[in-house]
């Protein structure tokens, strides 16, 4: 129902003319709105979750730290299975791993005891689930779409992740508001699963015709040669355009604790589902431009105006500030997606993509421990009452820095010798 009546079907951005590729990309933007609609359900509460079972902010980012090494090594041997099973199968594992990981957060309580297995149990499941899901999703949206209209169809998944995100943290923010958090986790599991049921009756359009070469760049030496071929101005650029996204979901927890307070759950819904229709427009005129020829120019000023935003953080001090700051913030659609066309290169080989995809994802998870974990050590040296402090100035700095970084990578002349 969603596919025939989606108000973007007549616009040529779900189909391609009688292109081989409509159908899959089709039942593969529906599963995305499914998962995506879970996952938006109770992803940004999940630490303030932990936050109010009384686990403390140096805990909440050892949980971030701990989690991003462990989904390093899943996501690589979520590439191993992917060659040999298929990514349609290993889209059916992530999203049942989400089972576990949900009844591990239901149980789970403050520190001391069982606390702490059940914490371990919390991101053993998430990275697994995680890892082993975005690894087939990376392969599969590569594999589906159409090189002509790659820019448009790359905005469309994100629109889709858009009008999920409308939805889903309003529903989950006011279930868990008027009733309980365990129930949006609830519902959120439930939707993951089913997010699997579209893709089942594909064909094996994403099998990779050469797996002994793929399982071969999939040893060390393959890595170093996978990262050796990348554009390093594109990775980094595009690296800092995740911490920038990842100073957005810590931003979130600070407005949860500091501003929202006792209506974080149902405040930081309405938040960020109403900004999600402005990111909608934004991703749909990001699409038209990259398509245009015109993607440098929209990262150059998305990447500008994210350090304005990142900087503007500073004088948001309460709901208003916080509704003003969360729309300007939608920016960083921009950025991204004009990045994407790199990490998602079509002319990529099929036996390379499984290797390139590790080889980035152990230079971001990485990244994103080291960064979890050196707010670990702030947040224990400073005291108590300074913490929020400490994630009010990080957010600052991330996305300052992440903006003048990428728009300063993107006017070099290595960034430009490759535009594909």
């Amino acid at each position: 129902m969603l596919i025939h009546h989606h108000p973007w079907n007549h616009s040529h951005l779900l189909r391609s003319e009688g292109d081989s590729h409509s159908r899959p990309m089709r039942r593969f933007y529906l599963s995305t709105f499914l998962h995506d609609f879970g996952f938006a359900m109770t992803s940004m509460f999940v630490m303030f979750y932990l936050y109010q079972l009384g686990w403390s902010l140096p805990f909440v980012f050892g949980y971030l730290a701990v989690g991003s090494v462990f989904k390093s090594v899943f996501r690589h041997w979520a590439a191993w299975l992917m060659i040999s099973r298929g990514s349609q199968r290993l889209t059916l594992i992530g999203s049942i791993l989400w089972v576990p990981f949900v009844v591990s957060l239901l149980l789970l309580g403050g520190p001391g005891g069982w606390g702490y297995a059940l914490l371990a149990a919390v991101i053993f499941f998430e990275a697994a689930s995680h890892s082993t899901y975005y690894m087939a999703w990376d392969f599969n949206f590569v594999s589906f779409e159409n090189k002509e209209k790659a820019g448009r169809q790359t905005s469309l998944v994100w629109i889709v992740g858009d009008f999920s995100r409308i939805l889903a943290p309003l529903a989950g923010g006011l279930i868990a508001q008027v009733w309980r958090f365990e129930i949006s986790l609830a519902i959120a599991g439930v939707l993951m699963l089913l997010s699997v049921v579209p893709l089942l009756k594909l064909k094996s359009e994403t099998s990779i015709t050469d797996p002994d070469r793929a399982r071969e760049l999939l040893k060390p030496k393959g890595l170093w040669q996978s990262y050796q071929k990348m554009q390093k101005a594109k990775l980094g650029a595009f690296l800092l355009s995740n911490i920038a996204g990842l100073a957005v979901g810590i931003w979130a927890l600070y407005l949860a604790i500091a501003v929202f307070a006792d209506k974080a759950y149902g405040g930081l819904g309405i938040l960020f589902a109403a900004s999600a229709i402005f990111s909608m427009f934004l991703s749909w005129l990001v699409g038209q431009l990259v398509d245009r020829g015109k993607g440098h120019k929209v990262l150059v000023a998305s990447s500008l105006l994210e350090s304005l935003t990142g900087g503007l953080r500073w004088f948001v001090t309460g709901i208003p500030q916080a509704v003003a700051h969360n729309f300007l913030q939608q920016q960083q659609s921009g950025h991204t997606l004009a990045l994407f066309r790199w990490y998602f290169d079509k002319t990529r080989p099929a036996a390379e993509r499984p290797s390139f995809f590790q080889a980035y994802a152990y230079i971001h998870d990485l990244t994103f421990a080291l960064i979890s974990g050196s707010l670990v050590v702030l947040l224990l040296v400073v005291p108590a009452q300074s913490q929020l402090d400490v994630l009010r100035i990080a957010c600052i700095v991330m996305g300052v820095v992440a903006g003048l970084v990428i728009s300063g990578l993107a006017l070099t002349r290595a960034f430009r010798q490759d535009q594909r």
